[in-house]
């Protein structure tokens, strides 16, 4: 069966690569397994699994690599459901490669499969899974195309000086394990520019605001499974108070305060992408 779903990987990968008018050679495939009825699991599965198989940041910053992920559903299930579950989750690995820790690697194609033949009626783990399938340009076939230099971004964090009291902005960048108010390690730079700008306007006052996603109420905060507490908006915010305190920002500059899903960005949320827009940090401008 493993043989037999490989070679299918395969041949799509190389159907999908005609059009960029290069082959691509399917290299090896990675599957991880999901908890019934889930779209994420915990990220550091997915950065354990690559590291043990001998995949880093450096591998996929390769320009010849080309990615492909099939997103497949639970069994049973009703059908519209298990489409929801495998897009879903497709999309959450696919955010994962694309979020800047592997640089600009963007996922060549994503696909996602409903298993139909659930055999009597009974739940299958072994369908409940992302298989993620790394392919390699060529070289003696590959057409040089010359990429567009990648624009570099300011910092968001640059404009805090230039708010007014009472205005907010996005900590873009960082991010936190899912069920987590610990950060994700490309997070460091953002709590390290915000330290300085701190340093550097030592008459700035800040309140540092927590939000969730994926909540059914307005007042709805997610579970920090870490304390098994339901307060992971504040929780998060604590932990960027705590890191300023930590690093000699005066007490009196800063307070912090969780919004749970009082106040989304996107609404309703109906992809990946809309519920990790409305699952961030904000600051707000207390104080000039």
């Amino acid at each position: 069966m493993t043989t037999r779903l490989f070679s299918v990987f395969f041949l799509v990968f190389c159907a999908l690569s005609q059009k960029t008018q290069a082959q691509s050679v399917a290299i090896d495939t990675i599957e991880w397994r999901f908890e019934q009825g889930k779209l994420a699991i915990d990220a550091n599965r997915l950065t354990e699994t690559l590291a043990s198989q001998g995949y880093d940041q450096a591998f996929f910053s390769q320009p010849d690599i080309h990615l492909k992920i099939i997103g497949s559903a639970d069994c049973p299930e009703f059908e519209a459901r298990n489409e929801d579950l495998a897009k879903g989750r497709c999309a959450y690995l696919s955010n994962y490669f694309e979020s800047g820790r592997f640089g600009t690697l963007q996922v060549a194609s994503r696909d996602f499969v409903v298993e139909k033949n659930c055999g009597a009626g009974k739940e299958n783990p072994e369908v409940r899974k992302v298989t993620l399938v790394i392919g390699r340009i060529k070289k003696d076939e590959a057409v040089v195309v010359q990429p567009e230099p990648a624009k570099e971004k300011p910092s968001s964090l640059d404009r805090i000086s230039d708010l007014e009291v009472g205005q907010t902005l996005v900590l873009d960048g960082l991010n936190f394990y899912p069920g987590s108010h610990r950060t994700l390690p490309e997070a460091k730079p953002v709590l390290k520019k915000l330290l300085e700008i701190m340093n550097t306007n030592p008459s700035l006052k800040i309140e540092i605001q927590g939000h969730v996603c994926c909540g059914k109420k307005p007042d709805e905060d997610g579970e920090d499974e870490e304390t098994g507490k339901y307060n992971l908006s504040w929780t998060r915010a604590q932990f960027v108070y705590d890191h300023l305190l930590k690093n000699g920002i005066d007490p009196s500059r800063i307070t912090y305060k969780g919004y749970a899903m009082m106040r989304p960005l996107v609404t309703p949320e109906v992809t990946i992408g809309d519920q990790i827009k409305n699952r961030r940090v904000e600051v707000m401008v207390t104080g000039k």
